[in-house]
């Protein structure tokens, strides 16, 4: 399939979005497989942020996603960026969370992480094993 766009919809309120270019069902499946999904998330129907990655899918069934290779996410609400591999997704929990490095990005501050767990917005954001720095002002 060309063009793909799959949504949840609560109460005439969209949770999250998923585009991408090009996507495909496996026989029998309740999976489609994205390639260069585009994930967005809203939070009272106000985008609160965006997810980016090469490859993933979504599994209609059970409302999750798994999405991987040079996985990235925006927060707009927080003011912050997530980079990690993989990344998985749970509508019926409304959280993300991986066990992959992470790094992320607010402001001047850089921390990196082997995991965490997140709402999609990025508020309440538990970091396992992480490390903190600062960068300099230029």
């Amino acid at each position: 399939m060309a063009g793909v766009k799959v949504a949840e919809v609560n109460d005439n309120t969209v949770r999250w979005t998923v585009d991408s270019k090009t996507a495909r069902f496996e026989d029998g499946e309740t999976k489609i497989f994205f390639d260069n999904p585009k994930m967005k998330f809203f939070e009272k129907g106000n985008p609160s942020s965006d997810l980016d990655a090469e490859t993933g899918f979504l599994n209609m069934a059970k409302k999750e996603a798994q999405l991987e290779k040079n996985v990235k996410v925006v927060s707009k609400t927080e003011r912050m960026a997530l980079f990690t591999s993989r990344l998985f997704f749970s509508s019926e929990k409304n959280k993300i969370w991986t066990d992959d490095p992470v790094i992320i990005f607010k402001g001047n501050t850089i921390t990196r992480g082997q995991g965490f767990k997140a709402n999609p917005d990025l508020s309440e954001i538990e970091v396992t094993r992480q490390e903190t720095t600062t960068r300099e002002k230029k």
